[in-house]
């Protein structure tokens, strides 16, 4: 599972034009920092990861999406971006 995460946070970095973040936010450039995000991923349960059940499919709610967040070191960054799908 390690394995997948980190190619698909490497896919969305290195194929820049394709997936062009940055445009998105309206910015010449983004820089990335995937620390955290490997850590945590590295603490990913695959059996509770994925589901073919819909009810699951909209499970998070904003509080927890709030938590995600505040847990985050990026704050002392200049504009953290957070991306969940």
């Amino acid at each position: 599972m390690e394995r997948q995460f980190a190619g698909i946070n490497a896919l969305i970095i290195n194929e820049y034009k394709k997936y062009d973040v940055a445009a998105a936010f309206r910015r010449s450039e983004l820089q990335n920092d995937l620390s955290y995000t490997d850590k945590r991923n590295e603490k990913a349960d695959p059996d509770k990861l994925l589901s073919t059940n819909s009810e699951d499919f909209n499970r998070l709610t904003e509080k927890d999406i709030q938590t995600l967040i505040s847990g985050f070191n990026g704050a002392q960054s200049r504009e953290p971006v957070l991306y969940l799908w």
